[in-house]
């Protein structure tokens, strides 16, 4: 099975992918902020539909218990949310919470 990570396009820019953020190790032991579209989990996780985040992706998160509550809302920026305690932006990615993600 070839293994590839979602690739983002100029066509694809306007299209919002559903998944989950999570936090992504990388092979020299770094963690990075990432997002895996849902159309493309199943046990165990592959880097299919893996998109790790850069500075100027649009990113909402939701409530794991009700999925219609946005939790944040904004732009991706220096692996960082404006306004929000490194702790909890944290814990949103380390638990997978349901969001959606307009990539630039």
């Amino acid at each position: 099975m070839l293994l590839q990570q979602t690739t983002v396009t100029k066509r694809s820019r306007n299209v919002s992918l559903r998944g989950v953020v999570h936090l992504h190790k990388t092979s020299r032991g770094e963690t990075l902020r990432a997002f895996q579209e849902a159309r493309f989990m199943m046990a165990p996780w592959s880097s299919d539909g893996r998109y790790i985040l850069k500075d100027g992706d649009e990113l909402t998160i939701f409530s794991k218990k009700d999925p219609s509550v946005i939790v944040w809302q904004g732009t991706f920026s220096s692996g960082r949310a404006l306004g929000i305690s490194g702790e909890k932006w944290f814990h949103w990615f380390h638990n997978g919470y349901p969001s959606e993600l307009k990539p630039t």
